[in-house]
C-alpha cells in the first residue's frame, strides 16, 4: 500500500481538493502550491505540466489564505534504501513542520526523517496544513 498524507483540518483537507486523503504514490513525491489564479474549482491534486515540460509538483494544494503559507516547490516526500521516509523542505518560504522538527525556510534545503503517525505541517508550526503521514504498512497482530 502507498503511503499517504491525512489531513488534520479543515484548511488541509480543502488543500487536496476535500479528499480523506493524499496517495503518495511515485516517490520522490513533489508538493507545492497551486498558483492558477481562481483554481477554486479544480482538484488541488490535478497533476499538471506544459506539454513537453516535466511538471514541479506531483501534487498541487490549494493555499487561499493570507498570509500563504504553501510555496510553489515546498517539499518532496523520499525513501531511503533502508525503507525510511523522509520529508525535503525543498528551500520554502516558511518551511515545513514534522513533529517538531521546524526545517527549510528561507530557501535553504533540509531534511528529517518521517514516520507512522508524524505530524507534517506545510509551512510554520502556526499553518493550518496539517497532514498525519500514513507510510501504508499494515500493523502486525501483534500491534493492533
Amino acid at each position: 500500500m502507498s503511503p499517504r498524507l491525512v489531513p488534520l483540518t479543515d484548511e488541509a483537507r480543502h488543500a487536496i481538493g476535500g479528499a480523506d486523503s493524499l496517495r503518495v504514490d511515485t516517490l520522490p513525491f513533489r508538493i507545492g502550491r497551486e498558483s492558477r489564479v481562481d483554481s477554486s474549482t479544480r482538484p488541488a491534486t490535478d497533476r499538471r505540466g506544459r506539454p513537453r515540460a516535466k511538471p514541479n509538483n506531483e501534487a498541487y494544494l490549494l493555499d487561499n489564505g493570507t498570509p500563504v503559507y504553501i510555496s510553489r516547490e515546498h517539499l518532496q516526500i523520499e525513501q531511503a534504501q533502508s525503507g525510511s521516509y523522509w520529508v525535503r523542505d525543498r528551500g520554502s518560504a516558511h518551511g515545513t513542520v514534522v513533529d517538531d522538527n521546524w526545517i527549510g525556510g528561507n530557501r535553504v534545503s533540509a531534511t528529517v526523517i518521517v514516520k507512522a503517525d508524524s505530524v507534517v505541517v506545510i509551512g510554520p508550526p502556526d499553518s493550518p496544513y496539517a497532514f498525519r503521514f500514513d507510510d501504508g504498512e499494515v500493523p502486525s497482530d501483534h500491534e493492533r
